[in-house]
């Protein structure tokens, strides 16, 4: 296991002190592990110095020391203690305050919990997953191992080291190593009716930490016979069977205040909880046939008034804390009847702009009041198409919702609420009919058009047989085509496909178009525009420009080369602006000034690469990247890295887990990587000495979709692996 930090990393959400109880615990864990244990790696006995939290770099989190084991204290009674501190075990639905155990494994004993006199907070509990049988203690100790090193990296003299086994007594048993190619396996990943538990995989990518005592309390499952609730009726336990013995089945929470992390504190961090369900179908929507284990879980019901309560009440960005993540498939927000109280309290609470992602027809007149009320706030409708019965068709939705959306345009327009309209290109909404709608549109003012090249897992419902590649190259050719007809900017997602269809240089500095009553607006940029200067500073790259034009404070000359000439435009960030541009930022896209390019690499990302190449002296490097960036990296490297071109391996990961026509790094997993890393190496019939692996497909928590941490790379491949932190290529 190498050292290699993350290279120019995000900053970890919790790198100044959160999660303290959780670490508290698994460093009680360890060290009553290690007191009983020998600890191995590679044939060799270790001692264990430390831990550091895993996240999406190393070196975010401090390396905390273990805590020996106290006195007296017993290899089962330590690790129930060290989980009681944080959580409460249930079984058959009944938290389980009070008890008495036994173990095949030669152990007894009880806890006794106070609880709570009266609970205002909503209760957080979720099943056990699936573990395998325990027989013996070095079984035992092998499987808390392996649960714990999930959310942990264990520090040696300074240095990561992996144990692959461990010898408890002279017996000894090899730590289980996660499968890369594999989802961990979480249980049901719905909500189960009237269970009052949410599944594991709301938490598997946002907050592993609980995921790793759910699996603690499921392995210890396996070697305590639970006799409860209430010690008053276990005892004395000679006395025969005890109603109520049996296997513990779930765990709850025990103190929210113990799950507070480090935010930003962005109101979406709430108001995301109103959209766990929607109200249409649309038959190409992305949440259709996506895989069962699939980390984000499916919700079947609004939340609950007491659980967004919960929620409401520790969510402080006076103090930067909130409540932990819980991940759900992102729906219809504007639904849900607690909308107004939402938005009214977080309003009451921060003055950041709210951003919402809706299909249109829950914008009814109260709706818009509302939005008008709590403004700042931009929308992203999704209009896909004026043809009303088409889309009643294509979106299953009822005439008078169709009639809601196709009006509610104008509505927010008399309003001056800032809004863009989506599309998708699928062959029931081909470029033409994007043309018709636009002609309609167009006077209401929008921020934006983008248009949703379509893309479909293998599972999907729907499967229209249509050529990818054919469909996606003519629909983006249109949409360029459509951009000198109108003043309203058209974006195409993914942007790297029309960089590499259309353009050489697929990085260079082309302006895709302005927001409409912008200081870029004004300035004259159209789309198309190629610049080569901002002020004294040539510009490479579209990554320079954005970074450039958002430093300006003064008006600047800005060269561009338009229609085969040179013309110089002059750029005034203090221009007055008017609806719809709002600034910088426009819902979740920064558009500097009203400037619109889509993301690229830059000469700050080929440094990322050199170092981390020159670090460990690689002379094998293999990169990884997907089917759509492959030509973007080529160029990219000999552009920006001529010397280390040659030297680098692309290793192009196609998205197995996910399947269909899907292509980008950003939606792979651990497991794709692994797989395509494994087939070029059996191809070539060499090995990697360096892995150089994107980080925009990986979460604050250093999370795939899946849930998997990116170091399980580096722990099954056994080479280095850097995480790069480049630029994100597929906001647009």
């Amino acid at each position: 296991m190498s050292d290699l930090a993350v290279i120019d990393a995000k900053t970890s959400p919790d790198a100044s002190g959160t999660r303290q109880a959780f670490r508290r615990y698994v460093a009680r864990v360890l060290g009553l592990l290690q007191d009983a244990t020998t600890f191995r790696a590679r044939g060799s006995a270790v001692r264990v110095d430390g831990f550091r939290l895993r996240g999406h770099r190393p070196d975010a989190h401090p390396v905390e020391p273990l805590v020996p084991a106290p006195p007296g204290s017993t290899l089962l009674a330590g690790q129930v203690a060290a989980l009681l501190d944080l959580t409460v075990p249930q079984m058959g639905g009944e938290t389980v305050w009070a008890a008495s155990w036994t173990s095949p494994l030669g152990e007894d004993g009880m806890w006794e919990l106070p609880e709570p006199a009266e609970e205002r907070d909503y209760i957080f509990a979720y099943p056990l997953p699936p573990t395998g049988r325990i027989g013996t203690r070095s079984q035992l100790v092998a499987a808390v191992l392996a649960v714990v090193t999930d959310a942990v990296d264990l520090i040696s003299d300074g240095r990561v080291v992996v144990v692959d086994e461990v010898a408890v007594d002279g017996e000894v048993a090899p730590v289980p190593t996660p499968d890369p190619r594999t989802a961990p396996d979480l249980g049901a990943r719905q909500e189960l009716p009237g269970s009052g538990l949410q599944p594991l995989h709301t938490v598997a990518a946002t907050e592993p930490s609980i995921v790793t005592v759910a699996r603690h309390w499921g392995v210890l499952a396996q070697v305590l016979d639970v006799r409860g609730p209430g010690v008053r009726r276990l005892l004395p336990l000679a006395d025969g069977p005890v109603a109520g013995a049996g296997t513990l089945t779930s765990f709850r929470l025990r103190r929210l205040k113990d799950w507070l992390v480090e935010s930003d504190c962005h109101p979406s961090e709430i108001y995301e909880y109103l959209a766990r369900v929607c109200n249409v179908a649309c038959q190409f929507c992305y949440l259709f046939g996506n895989p069962a284990d699939l980390a984000v879980a499916r919700g079947k019901k609004v939340i609950t008034e007491d659980e967004m309560e919960t929620r409401l009440r520790y969510f402080s960005p006076a103090e930067r804390r909130t409540l932990f993540k819980a991940q759900w498939e992102i729906n219809e927000f504007l639904v849900d009847p607690k909308l107004p109280h939402v938005l009214r309290e977080l309003r009451r609470r921060t003055d950041k702009p709210f951003f919402f992602i809706t299909n249109g027809s829950p914008l009814l007149p109260r709706v818009i009041d509302l939005l008008d009320e709590v403004r700042p706030v931009t929308l992203i409708v999704s209009t896909n198409t004026l043809d009303a019965p088409l889309r009643m068709q294509v979106m299953n939705e009822r005439r008078t919702q169709t009639e809601t959306a196709l009006k509610c345009l104008e509505k927010l327009a008399e309003r001056c609420i800032p809004f863009g309209v989506s599309f998708v290109a699928t062959p029931e909404f081909p470029v033409a009919k994007l043309a018709e709608s636009l002609e309609k549109i167009e006077p209401l003012r929008p921020a934006f058009v983008r248009v949703n090249l379509p893309g479909f897992t293998r599972d999907h419902p729907y499967q229209l047989p249509f050529d990818t590649e054919a469909l996606w190259s003519s629909a983006t050719r249109e949409i360029a085509g459509l951009r000198s007809r109108f003043t309203t900017p058209i974006v195409v997602i993914p942007s790297a496909f029309e960089a590499d269809l259309l353009y050489d240089d697929p990085h260079e500095a082309r302006i895709t178009g302005t927001v409409p009553g912008s200081p870029a607006a004004r300035a004259g940029f159209r789309p198309g525009d190629l610049v080569r200067r901002v002020g004294i500073f040539d510009i490479t790259s579209r990554a320079e420009l954005q970074s450039l034009v958002m430093a300006l404070t003064r008006p600047t000359r800005v060269l561009v080369r338009r229609d085969g000439r040179d013309l110089e435009l002059e750029l005034d960030p203090h221009a007055p602006g008017e609806y719809p541009y709002t600034g910088h930022v426009i819902g979740k896209y920064v558009m500097p000034y009203g400037l619109v390019v889509s993301p690229s690499l830059s000469t700050g990302d080929a440094r990322l690469i050199r170092h981390a190449v020159e670090s460990v002296g690689a002379r094998r490097p293999w990169l990884v990247t997907s089917p759509l960036m492959v030509s973007s990296a080529r160029a990219f490297l000999r552009r920006w890295l001529p010397d280390l071109a040659d030297r680098i391996r692309y290793t192009v990961v196609r998205n197995d887990y996910l399947g269909g026509n899907i292509r980008v790094l950003d939606m792979a997993t651990v497991g794709d990587i692994f797989r395509a890393i494994e087939r070029d190496a059996h191809a070539s019939g060499e090995r990697p000495d360096l892995v150089l692996l994107p980080g925009t497909g990986f979460n604050r928590e250093g999370r795939d979709i899946t849930g998997r941490h990116w170091g399980d790379l580096e722990r099954a491949l056994h080479v280095p692996v850097c995480l790069l932190d480049v630029t994100t290529q597929f906001l647009f």
